[in-house]
This record gives C-alpha cells, structure tokens and sequence, in this order.
C-alpha cells in the first residue's frame, strides 16, 4: 500500500527521531529530548506559525475574501485560524496600548480635574480599557457582526457565526493599522490625538469598505454606506455596553468610598 505523504506540518512539529547517537555509539533512549532539539523545535515552530500570520495578514490586504472564504468553505491549513488571528493581533494591540498610556494626555487631563475623586475614577477607567483592551475589541468585533446580521441576513443568508469571522478578520488588519499610526504618531506630535484621528480614520474606513466590497461583491458606494452603517451602529452598541458595565462599575466604586 502507498504511503500518504507526511504534511509540512507534521513533519516540522516531530519531536526526535526514532535513533540518536551520542556518546560512544550508544543510542539515545526513546522518549528521551535534549534542549538542542527542543530548540530547533521551537524555532521550527515559530518560522511556520510566522509565515502562516504573515501570508494571512497580506492576503487579508489584498484579498480578504479569498482568507475569509477559505476558513467559511470548512477548509484549513493554508491560512491562520481567524480566531487565534484575532485573539493574537488583539493581545499584542492590549500591550502596546499600555505602552502608549504613558504618552497619553488624556489620564492627566483626567487626573486634574477639581473633584478629585470623579477624576481619579475616570482616569482609572482608561487604564482598566487599556488593560482590558483585548476584551473590549471582542465587544466591537461582536457589535460590528450584530449590525451585518440584523440588517443583511435575510438577503445574504449568512450566519451570525459566519458574519463574525469576517470581523474578526477585518478588525484584525484594522488593530495592527492602530498600533503602527499610534506608535508612529506619538514621535511627530506629543499629544498625537488629533494627528492620530485625521490619519488613521480615514485608513480604517477605507479598508473597511474594500474588504466588504470584496467579500460581498458589492459597488463602492454600496461598499462605503454599508461600513458608515456597520461601524456608526456598531459604535454605538458597543459604547451603550461599555457605557452600562461602566455605570455598574462606578455605583459599586462610589458605594464603597
């Protein structure tokens, strides 16, 4: 019987081979790993994992239907799990937030305000959103495909599921243009906020709008109304549940002064 060929996967994540040599002419022991091997392992690893994260982030660039289709369509392996890309991107926007806090004129601004208590809860508030950032980007990315669903599913047929893969792509791109204009931004202009604004807005607008022209075929205005509609509602929602877990947050805080 022909054998079936060993995927590229497999055959990087092997741990040891069936024999080693070492010492004189004994065989290394099954089961048994020295660090040298361990590290060429994890060095393996990293270089196929990087080169999956990275072909998926510039196809998501220049044709983020075919990326988002090929996870939609059941098949695997040629590009990153749109879940671990999201939770990756979304970890990593989390740390270089808090990076960037430091930087931020908001917390003092806050921070300076003649009722001291009110302005230390709100300047509390923006470092627990930076530290939570991770969590609060999930919020949008399921406000955004809340929007697709209600609006488009009876003419598209789509899933909520389905819809919040297709953000949770997108929104990825869209964190990683956020971090490089934020980081950027802060050696131009010390305060940054309304540099940051004019710049990256019109960035995230615009791929928003490409990435549903190519995933839902549509003409660019159609394209651009549907992200204005998308991204104002799904703003909204997300602000009205920030806005209730906040309030939540605030009674409890003062309660206990």
């Amino acid at each position: 019987m022909k054998d079936t060929p060993t995927s590229e996967r497999t055959q990087s994540s092997r741990l040891f081979e069936k024999s080693h040599e070492y010492g004189a002419g004994d065989q290394q022991p099954a089961g048994r790993l020295k660090f040298d091997q361990l590290q060429q392992e994890l060095k393996a690893y990293l270089r196929q994992e990087s080169k999956l994260f990275f072909k998926t982030f510039w196809h998501m660039i220049i044709r983020p239907a075919e990326v988002v289709n090929y996870f939609l369509d059941g098949h695997r392996g040629k590009y990153y799990n749109p879940i671990n890309f999201f939770f990756l991107i979304a970890s990593v926007y989390a740390f270089s937030s808090a990076f960037l806090l430091k930087y931020q004129p908001t917390t003092k601004t806050l921070e300076s305000i003649p009722d001291k208590e009110i302005g230390m809860f709100l300047s509390e508030a923006v470092k627990l959103s930076v530290e939570y950032g991770n969590i609060i980007s999930f919020i949008s990315v399921l406000a955004f495909a809340l929007v697709h669903f209600v609006f488009f599913r009876k003419k598209e047929g789509y899933y909520y599921a389905e819809y919040l893969v297709l953000m949770m792509c997108t929104y990825s791109v869209g964190l990683v243009a956020n971090m490089i204009s934020g980081v950027a931004l802060i050696n131009v202009d010390p305060t940054f906020q309304m540099a940051y604004v004019a710049i990256f807005l019109p960035i995230y607008f615009g791929y928003f709008g490409w990435a549903f022209r190519s995933f839902f075929g549509l003409s660019w205005h159609k394209a651009f109304f549907r992200t204005t509609l998308v991204l104002v509602l799904g703003q909204l929602i997300y602000i009205s549940v920030i806005g209730l877990v906040g309030a939540a947050v605030g009674y409890v805080y003062f309660q206990y002064q």
